[in-house]
């Protein structure tokens, strides 16, 4: 559904000259969310809207300059010197945000629904800032909930579970557009949940059944044309219903037709092979994988660190330089300390006490590595490894599996 959103503001000339229409517009555009680039139309003098350009692209707001008022806006605003605007427009429509700021800067909405004109003031505007009516809901989704008891035309399939009609055959059948009146005979999750909405908006539902069940999956041709089979997706184009009460799959070729509603539900597609087609094999890098790269290259770094601490700390006690067959004998069993190994001796480290509390320094933190490493690498053996016939769909077309 295209929400149209159209704003008609007014200013007395003598409140807002430019800085003032500028921060007043801002001010609008960021309590209503108005699109960055706003279009406008205002009847006034070249000179005064260059001067509105200029003040509100300062604070980040453009200007779309619009000739003439039309619904079909996606988003409208109108500055007028008078009240007379606000009187003329009457046909606005529920999904239509329609704004008006009398020269006093009060501002008023105005709809319809129903045949029932809606009015009534939101707030207004003080020294650039919104202050809102305490008593008017602000949020436009929450304040325009009440449809008057409007009558909204739904088209409906049976779908599984979420949508079934009882008897549909024996329902009023029109043949002018081939359909049946199911009102009263749907039930089923997606019809409760729009029976949740019926009630809370204040609307009622007169619901139809194609005959020929038909879906109607919209086609785009390569010269960028869409062509739409019959089906109750075209009905939704067409206008013939208001709204769409089946289990529409999300389909990119479906979104060049219709909108839809939040979804209720999601599903998860899998391809399956034959087991039979599956082999048990080995894996020999199975005892690297209960740590990442990072892991495995953090253990190796702090191996290197212990090892330069304790040559390190053997200099500075015994003011003696270490052999590089010791300095490699050092770090092969601090490398093994990490790996949950129990002993970690040199002649080196048995001469002083500071050494050893070193190396028992190591040896805990090895030992709490190597449980964590031995439950991973457990729960890696007992999890059967298969060769699959492919990995995914690029090697599936390139298989011969069948």
């Amino acid at each position: 559904m295209l929400w149209s959103i159209i704003f008609l503001i007014d200013f007395s000339t003598v409140k807002c000259d430019g800085v003032i229409q500028a921060i007043t517009l801002t001010a609008f555009a960021k309590q209503f969310r108005a699109p960055q680039q706003l279009p406008i139309i205002y009847d006034t003098p070249k000179e005064t809207k260059i001067t509105l350009i200029k003040s509100t692209s300062e604070k980040g707001l453009t200007l779309d300059w619009v000739n003439e008022f039309q619904y079909l806006e996606a988003f409208l605003l109108i500055i007028s010197q008078d009240d007379g605007l606000f009187d003329r427009n009457k046909d606005i429509n529920i999904d239509q945000q329609i704004y008006f700021l009398t020269p006093s800067l009060d501002l008023y909405e105005k709809y319809t629904i129903n045949n029932e004109l809606i009015e009534q003031q939101l707030g207004h505007f003080a020294g650039g800032m919104y202050i809102p009516e305490e008593s008017i809901e602000q949020n436009f989704l929450k304040r325009r909930k009440n449809f008057h008891g409007s009558k909204l035309i739904a088209l409906t399939l049976e779908s599984g579970t979420s949508i079934k009609i009882d008897n549909h055959k024996n329902a009023p059948y029109f043949s002018s557009n081939e359909t049946y009146d199911v009102t009263g005979l749907v039930q089923g999750a997606t019809f409760d949940i729009w029976m949740i909405l019926q009630n809370n908006l204040n609307f009622t539902t007169k619901i139809y059944s194609r005959m020929d069940d038909k879906w109607g999956v919209p086609n785009l041709h390569p010269n960028g044309s869409i062509s739409v089979p019959d089906g109750i997706i075209k009905d939704g184009m067409d206008s013939s219903a208001d709204i769409l009460l089946a289990r529409l799959a999300m389909m990119s070729e479906r979104y060049l037709a219709i909108d839809y509603l939040f979804p209720l539900k999601s599903h998860s597609n899998g391809i399956f092979v034959n087991k039979d087609s599956m082999k048990e094999s080995l894996d020999f890098e199975v005892f690297q994988k209960p740590f990442d790269k990072w892991t495995w290259t953090t253990l190796v770094l702090s191996s290197l660190i212990v090892t330069i601490s304790i040559v390190f700390a053997f200099k500075v006690l015994s003011q003696e330089n270490l052999k590089c067959l010791d300095f490699m004998d050092i770090f092969a069993k601090s490398l093994k300390a990490n790996l949950g190994s129990a002993s970690f001796t040199t002649p080196i480290t048995d001469k002083f006490h500071s050494l050893q509390m070193i190396i028992f320094v190591a040896l805990i933190a090895g030992n709490i590595i190597w449980i964590a490493y031995n439950g991973a690498l457990l729960s890696k053996l007992i999890e059967p490894r298969f060769d699959k016939p492919f990995h995914d769909l690029e090697s599936l077309a390139e298989s011969n599996y069948r």
